[in-house]
Order: C-alpha cells, then sequence, then structure tokens
C-alpha cells in the first residue's frame, strides 16, 4: 500500500490552497494541511480515564460539546490496515469494522479510502480557523467548532473512492458507485451517514456524503431502517426519558 509522504502531501495541499476555489478543494485542503503540519504529537495518543462509560454511543453536536481535552480509549493506527490517504487514527472497535467493510467492499470492485479519522481538540481547532479565513468568516452548517466535532469520538471517519481518485471532503463522492454501495451496505458493519441529505434543521450541518460515524451494528441496523439520522436517533433516547 502507498502512503503519501507528509513532505509530498505538503507541497500538493499548499498548491491547491493557492490555486483552487470550491468548497470541495478547500475542505480537502483544509484536512491535509492539518496533517502535514503535525499538530498532533502522537498518531494516535492515549485516552485519559472512563469519562464516558459507552464511547461509542458519545452524543455531540453544536449544542453539546465534549469534556475539554476529551481523548477516547483504544485509538490505533489504521496504517496497513485499510487503506487511507494519510494518517488516521480510530478506536480499535470501529477499526476491525472498518476492515471487514472494505474487504467486502472491494469483493464487489467497491474501492473505499479514509481520509480523515480521529482529531484532537487543536486539530479541529486549526481546521475551524483556516475554514473562517478561507470562507471570509462564513462557517455555518459545514465545520464543527472544537469539542463539538464527532471526529473527536474516534468513531467517526471520512470516506472517499477511487472513482474519484480519493479525494478528501469532495460533494462529487455523492452519487458515485462507492457512495451507493456505501449508502445500502455501511450500516451491515456499524456505520451510519451522520449529515444525511435534507436534515440540515435537524442535524445542524449540510449534507455529507463522506461522513460515516460508527454506532455499532444494532444501532446502525435501526437508524437504516428508520430511514433517520444519527441526531434524531440520540433525541428519540431523550424523549423516551422525558416519558
Amino acid at each position: 500500500m502507498k502512503q503519501l509522504s507528509y513532505l509530498s502531501l505538503g507541497v500538493v495541499s499548499i498548491f491547491f490552497l493557492a490555486f483552487f476555489v470550491s468548497s470541495d478543494l478547500k475542505n480537502f485542503v483544509s484536512n491535509q494541511i492539518a496533517g502535514v503540519i503535525g499538530i498532533e504529537k502522537e498518531v494516535c495518543p492515549s485516552g485519559r480515564g472512563s469519562i464516558f462509560e459507552d464511547e461509542i454511543m458519545v452524543h455531540v453536536n453544536k449544542e453539546k460539546s465534549l469534556p475539554k481535552d476529551y481523548i477516547p480509549k483504544e485509538l490505533v493506527n489504521a496504517f496497513s490496515q485499510v487503506k487511507i490517504t494519510k494518517s488516521v487514527c480510530v478506536k480499535k472497535e470501529v477499526l476491525l469494522s472498518l476492515k471487514e467493510m472494505f474487504e467486502d467492499a472491494e469483493k464487489e470492485n467497491i474501492i473505499l479510502a479514509v481520509t480523515s479519522g480521529f482529531r484532537s481538540r487543536e486539530t479541529q481547532s486549526w481546521i475551524y480557523k483556516n475554514w473562517i479565513r478561507i470562507n471570509e468568516g462564513k462557517t455555518e452548517d459545514r465545520v464543527a467548532k472544537p469539542l463539538h466535532s464527532e471526529h473527536q469520538l474516534g468513531t467517526t471517519i471520512d470516506l472517499t473512492g477511487k472513482s474519484i481518485s480519493y479525494i478528501s471532503a469532495a460533494d462529487k463522492f455523492d452519487g458515485t458507485k462507492e457512495d451507493l454501495w456505501l449508502k445500502e451496505n455501511a450500516y451491515k458493519y456499524g456505520f451510519v451517514l451522520s449529515y444525511p441529505k435534507g436534515r440540515t434543521e435537524i442535524t445542524g450541518y449540510d449534507y455529507e456524503p463522506w461522513h460515516y460515524r460508527y454506532v455499532g451494528k444494532d444501532n446502525a441496523k435501526e437508524i437504516f431502517e428508520q430511514n433517520i439520522s444519527v441526531e434524531e436517533y440520540f433525541n428519540s433516547f431523550l424523549n423516551t426519558q422525558k416519558l
């Protein structure tokens, strides 16, 4: 498996930042540069204790934040396990299911890659501030603030595919054969689309066909069968508790 070196990736990222203006590529550049400049001192930092009893089903959104300096337990490097475009770290349980999904997809000539996984608060802050700068202060429903991002859970990944040359966080991923395969099969492996089309008022974010979150096979099956978002699934629990 060929991995992009940090040096070459840095050169490519800077080139794109200088010459392209589309939101897809801006988002892609933001994510890639974060890896290049080495914001993370460790590829997979150690978790700092049991803050959450269940680290898979943690509710985080624009209003609900994570504890300061939260780092999930059992983060592992995805290197050599699945196809990646840069260093990617996820929870061990997530990587096992991700590997199974990638292998089954490849049997159907669906070649997937991960472009982003766990992000620390510092990394998410850098991406958020960079997005504001590039888009003249307009973040709106595109990028989460630090401590409000699912990527800080270690259970969330950005996916891409061979058909779009593994471009990261690209709107053009929508409708590709990889996208269609994921929408029909990802739940079988415990993954669901966090921000589905037409649910911005509920999720708080624009449609992101690349953004998948691991919630476990049982939960994913329920979300898929009910045709709801992760946010609606969490809200259903909250409403049940109020009864």
